[in-house]
């Protein structure tokens, strides 16, 4: 197994019963508003939100301009999933109610690579979504993870690895952070990750 996604839903199910019940499994109406907002996660803001992050932190490195293009098409499709996203969060404090789950976590490592571009204010702008990402992105298990997302910052790395390890990584160690209150390094994750595909 080795899509972020499905490896941060087995963290979660797996562990269920021990750490923070990030998928709801003990109401069926609860879980299912959590999957139904990691599906829109999935198939409306990552396919906006990567090809912005891509144009102001890959292209350059690559020694292209970002393509104006393609920020703004993305831009327009984003704000519409921004304004959903605004009204949904006028009603609950996170995407499937008044819990943090898995389908908050899923947007936290593109969010934050999002946030370091122009684009940022199409979430300052919207005073809910605004409010969700200080709140996600303020919880103690990304302040453990922040500090190792370097992508964009270190030129010496090789652009496709380390965006791909980066935002992959990102979620990997943020749902074990966010699961167990002790993980000092990355390798319980490495660990996780080598037992989930053998």
């Amino acid at each position: 197994m080795t899509e972020s996604r499905a490896i941060t839903a087995y963290v979660a199910e797996k562990f269920k019963e021990t750490g923070p019940d990030l998928i709801r499994h003990k109401d069926a109406k609860e879980g299912a508003v959590v999957k139904v907002w990691t599906e829109v996660e999935a198939h409306y803001y990552e396919p906006a939100v990567s090809p912005i992050i891509y144009e102001h932190f890959v292209a350059p490195f690559q020694g292209k301009e970002p393509d104006k293009s393609v920020i703004d098409s993305n831009v327009e499709k984003l704000k519409k999933v921004l304004d959903v996203y605004e009204a949904k969060l006028s009603s609950t404090k996170y995407l499937a109610g008044e819990f943090y789950s898995l389908a908050d976590l899923s947007h936290v490592s593109e969010t934050h690579y999002l946030m370091q571009t122009p684009c940022a204010s199409m979430i300052t702008e919207r005073p809910h979504v605004k409010a969700w990402w200080e709140d996600i992105s303020s919880r103690p298990a990304f302040n453990k993870v922040e500090g190792g997302m370097t992508f964009g910052k270190n030129q010496e790395w090789v652009f496709c690895v380390s965006m791909f390890c980066d935002v992959m990584w990102c979620s990997y160690y943020l749902i074990c952070c966010t699961m167990w209150s002790n993980v000092p390094t990355m390798i319980q994750i490495l660990h996780i990750s080598f037992q989930v595909t053998s």
